[in-house]
């Protein structure tokens, strides 16, 4: 997005009406050039009202991620934890972003997005991601245990997010191995691991995170599988950058908790909340597809399942799954 483009979607933010005129103004350009950049912003799927004798308005009002809004719900211990948070208009990745730039910095460092170009979730799939509807968050942090407990970082992680998300009154919520969120069934969010080295055995970590929070149903047609969104489930609007400081909390919580070797709760959380437990699942590796009944997890995270007589491991990253049975939330 071009800085005149989001300059405009900043003033239209607030849902009022503003004149081409007072837009000129604003950002220093002729009326023309407003119309064009208004255009555009239609072609990103913002819906522009124009009335005449009013002026302009976005179809609906919009929060846009601020520095400000976010550090308001931090506590200052969490706060004293984070390096840098970053806001981009738009990035192909926020993953992306901030592995190709790992300058150092103390603590955690957070990339956020309105817009992702390329998001991708597990495998490559890529992520439905318009413009200051979801959240497309990423963090990044120094572990310099040599990747320690790796295979049970996805799971924590989940189950922080699942923390999160329950403050809002959510029914159905669940987790599906490894690193789904789902609502009865149908997708809310998922996260994203990545690791680069840093030699003398550290690694940078980093977790994406995508929230469906207000998915515009012209969105719809780019998602591949059922979803759901946050609006669609509390019934009302939710604050983007109220729920950005919440997962910023519980997933710092739930790093130093795992680094700590004090993950139980977490792993015990996920284990409650687990929708694949007990289900009939397929499973396609790289070594053919497997039809067995899902028995939660083992204490490295690979997921158990029961083949005929044999209860085999699968481990993250090497397969995918599909329940056969309806997967509802969690059992608790």
């Amino acid at each position: 997005m071009k800085p005149l483009q989001y300059r405009l979607v900043s003033m239209l933010s607030d849902g009022d009406f503003h004149s081409g005129a007072e837009m000129g103004e604003y950002a220093g350009v002729s009326r023309a050039t407003i119309w064009k950049a208004l255009r555009k912003l239609e072609m990103l799927g913002l819906g522009v009202f124009a009335v005449r004798g009013r002026g302009y308005r976005l179809a609906q009002p919009l929060e846009l991620l601020s520095q400000q809004g976010i550090a308001a719900g931090l506590t200052p211990a969490i706060s004293a934890r984070i390096g840098q948070i970053e806001i981009l208009d738009e990035v192909d990745s926020t993953n992306s972003h901030l592995l190709l730039h790992r300058a150092a910095t103390n603590g955690y460092r957070v990339c956020l997005a309105e817009r992702q170009l390329s998001g991708r979730g597990r495998r490559g799939r890529r992520w439905s991601s318009p413009f200051a509807r979801n959240i497309y968050l990423s963090m990044m942090w120094l572990d310099q245990r040599g990747g320690a407990d790796i295979s049970l970082l996805p799971l924590v992680l989940g189950a922080a997010v699942l923390q999160a998300l329950k403050g809002y009154g959510i029914a159905g919520l669940g987790v599906k191995w490894p690193n789904d969120i789902l609502v009865d069934g149908r997708k809310l969010g998922g996260l994203l691991l990545e690791m680069a080295g840093e030699g003398g055995g550290a690694y940078r970590m980093v977790a994406g995170v995508g929230i469906n929070v207000d998915m515009p149903a012209s969105s719809a047609a780019d998602i591949d599988q059922p979803w759901t969104d946050l609006q669609r489930c509390c019934g009302q609007p939710v604050s983007r950058n109220h729920l950005v400081a919440e997962l910023v909390t519980v997933m710092v919580a739930a790093i130093e908790d795992l680094a700590s070797g004090n993950a139980a709760a977490w792993l015990a959380d996920w284990s409650s909340n687990d929708v694949l437990m007990g289900h009939e699942v397929e499973i396609d590796t790289v070594h053919g597809l497997y039809h067995g009944i899902a028995a939660g997890i083992d204490a490295k995270g690979a997921l158990l399942v029961q083949v005929g007589n044999e209860l085999r491991r699968f481990y993250s990253g090497d397969v995918s799954l599909r329940a056969v049975a309806p997967m509802t939330g969690g059992r608790v």
